[in-house]
């Protein structure tokens, strides 16, 4: 089997940094064979772009020769490389087409991954989110805890990091400039194949997709790294600090915390609230309530151990996981649970016996207090 590299000298003109000097070249890998089998020859092609790309493929094609099947890998990455046709600066609305107008006054942040490989061959990654104005977000960096470890995966990551940010600042809108153009390719497409299966890390691509339907307005903008562009060059010192930071591992055992483990104080009774529905809407309307008269620090009294595990543990990983469960689903009444993160104060708990009729007839006396700052369910 023969391996010929293509370089992309179709592409290059494209890629022009706006003033002189051209500013990505990137390699792909082509290969094809062919066999003679009892039933006829068997012909296939590769192309390898790098782990874990997304047009990575290997196709089989009607028996031809081998030679042929080695111009047809080529002819295939040339095609790929005539679609990735973005510009420095292009940008792309959520719905996959450029955009039209100007996003001058819009908020920037930059998106940037690295990937490197140790002798031992383990992979490790790092991402990061630069804002132009610190107002609108701040700057992370982060070491890539997904296995396996792949330089698409992180910039994904910081994708989806710059999103939730903006997402939680309840920004208008904003611009999030990337240098992936497989990505933006990607995206454009729906995250579909051109057999119609799934792009590699769809569910990352969920996420993100799950947040760009949120109230803010998203662009995505393509740049290519440039090292004398202040924002770009944040942006590298900061991956290449983040890629040697300790390996912090998320799984499910996240989810497995028990009440004991969630701190809770012993306050006086207070109103007890009683729910005809789900627990976790009479939360809601405890912490609408406690907003609308002030309060700053609130205690909910629960029989719930749930409620209180939900909140205090689960709650923080939905939202950093895009409102998905650890087997990458979508968590129920989302909606409900996206509201109690964003009205949620300072909130200590303490978990309680169910009421009695003693405990009822107390709290009635206190239920129509402004006065109180506990709140029970």
């Amino acid at each position: 089997m023969q391996l010929i590299k293509v370089f992309e000298c179709i592409s290059l003109l494209e890629y022009l940094d706006g003033t002189s000097s051209l500013v990505v070249v990137q390699e792909v890998f082509t290969t094809g064979y062919s066999f003679m089998t009892p039933s006829g020859r068997i012909s296939k092609y590769g192309i390898f772009w790098g782990p874990d790309d997304p047009r990575n493929v290997i196709r089989e094609v009607p028996g031809v020769t081998h030679v042929a099947a080695m111009l047809m890998a080529i002819i295939d990455a040339v095609r790929i490389v005539s679609q990735c046709r973005f510009r420095f600066g292009d940008e792309m609305n959520t719905n996959g087409e450029m955009a039209t107008t100007s996003s001058n006054d819009w908020p920037v942040v930059y998106t940037m991954a690295m990937c490197k490989s140790s002798n031992n061959g383990f992979n490790s990654a790092s991402y990061v989110t630069v804002w132009s104005d610190k107002r609108c977000g701040q700057n992370t960096m982060h070491r890539l805890a997904m296995m396996p470890v792949t330089l698409f995966r992180a910039q994904l990551a910081a994708i989806e990091e710059a999103l939730r940010q903006a997402v939680d600042n309840r920004l208008p809108r904003v611009v999030v400039v990337t240098d992936s153009q497989a990505f933006l390719l990607n995206w454009r497409k729906g995250w579909l194949k051109t057999t119609g299966s799934p792009v590699p890390n769809k569910f990352l691509y969920d996420r993100i997709r799950d947040l760009t339907q949120s109230d803010t307005e998203v662009r995505f903008r393509y740049e290519a790294p440039q090292a004398d562009n202040s924002m770009w060059s944040e942006a590298i010192d900061k991956c290449f600090e983040a890629i040697d930071l300790p390996l912090v591992g998320k799984d499910r055992s996240e989810y497995k915390r028990d009440i004991s483990e969630v701190k809770d104080m012993n306050k006086r009774g207070g109103i007890i609230w009683e729910t005809d529905g789900k627990i976790h809407h009479g939360l809601i309307n405890i912490l609408e309530k406690a907003t609308s008269v002030g309060f700053k620090h609130i205690v909910v009294r629960t029989n719930s151990v749930r409620l209180i595990l939900a909140s205090e543990n689960w709650l923080p990983i939905w939202h950093r996981n895009g409102w998905r469960n650890s087997l990458h689903k979508p968590i129920a009444d989302a909606d409900s649970w996206k509201k109690i993160w964003w009205l949620k104060k300072t909130v200590y708990w303490e978990l309680m016996d169910p009421p009695n009729d003693d405990d009822k007839a107390a709290a009635a006396q206190l239920f129509f207090s402004d006065d109180v700052n506990e709140l029970q369910l």
